[in-house]
């Protein structure tokens, strides 16, 4: 399957280095990367691969510039989610965090379900 060429003036790409030399957050300077190098012949496969990131990802960022601008692109959704460990159970999981050596997340996970009666998802 080909992708669809993704294409901006000269002029536009320009804009974007500069944005992508001025941005703060490392996460609008990738998203930035990653429209650049599309608009300039990459594939998403391509992109993904050299930042990191999934393939879809960089698909979603071509798509909220082309709908929206850099605006839209850089604008941070994000809603964390509300806990479902109380105050004093996050405070005491976190102390023992730092004292216990964890390999990996789903580890903690397992942890938690068994000393909490709490599931949590590798996602959250």
């Amino acid at each position: 399957m080909t992708e669809n060429k993704f294409k901006l003036s000269t002029e536009e790409i320009a804009s974007l280095r500069i944005e992508h030399r001025q941005a703060k957050k490392k996460r609008d300077a990738d998203r930035i990367k990653a429209i650049v190098l599309l608009a300039t012949g990459w594939t998403a496969m391509q992109v993904a691969e050299v930042l990191f990131m999934d393939d879809d990802t960089v698909r979603h960022y071509r798509a909220r510039y082309e709908t929206g601008g850099l605006k839209n692109l850089l604008k941070n959704n994000y809603k964390p989610k509300k806990s479902k460990l109380v105050k004093h159970e996050q405070e005491t999981l976190l102390k023992h965090i730092d004292t216990e050596i964890y390999m990996t997340v789903r580890s903690i996970i397992n942890y938690v379900r068994k000393k909490y009666h709490v599931i949590y998802s590798l996602s959250g």
